[in-house]
C-alpha cells in the first residue's frame, strides 16, 4: 500500500511567506510615496504616484487573496495534523477512536 504524505512544515511556512508577502503589497502604497517624494522630475514623479494609486484596488484585493490563502493553508495543516494524530491513536488501541 502506498503512503501518503502531507508535508505540514512546508504548508506553514508557505503560509508564513505568504504573510511576508501580503506585508509587502499592504506597504507598497507608503514605499511609492516616498520614492516619489525624492523624485526631483515632477512628471516622472507624478506617474510614479498615479500608477500607485491606481494599484490601491488591486493590491488589496491581492491581500485579501492572501489572507484566503493563509486561513486555508492554516486549516489545511490543522486538519491533516489532528488525522494523523486520530489515526496514530487509533493504531495504538487507546481506545479514543471516535
Amino acid at each position: 500500500m502506498e503512503q501518503f504524505t502531507v508535508d505540514t512544515a512546508l504548508i506553514r511556512d508557505t503560509t508564513a511567506n505568504l504573510t511576508v508577502i501580503q506585508s509587502e503589497f499592504d506597504a507598497a502604497e507608503k514605499h511609492t510615496a516616498s520614492a516619489a517624494d525624492v523624485i526631483p522630475h515632477e512628471l516622472l514623479a507624478r506617474t510614479l504616484q498615479e500608477f500607485a494609486s491606481g494599484w490601491d484596488t488591486r493590491r488589496s484585493e491581492f491581500s485579501e487573496a492572501i489572507t484566503t490563502l493563509n486561513g486555508m493553508g492554516t486549516a489545511i495543516a490543522d486538519h491533516f495534523e489532528g488525522w494523523e494524530s486520530d489515526q496514530a491513536a487509533a493504531a495504538g488501541g487507546d481506545g479514543d477512536e471516535g
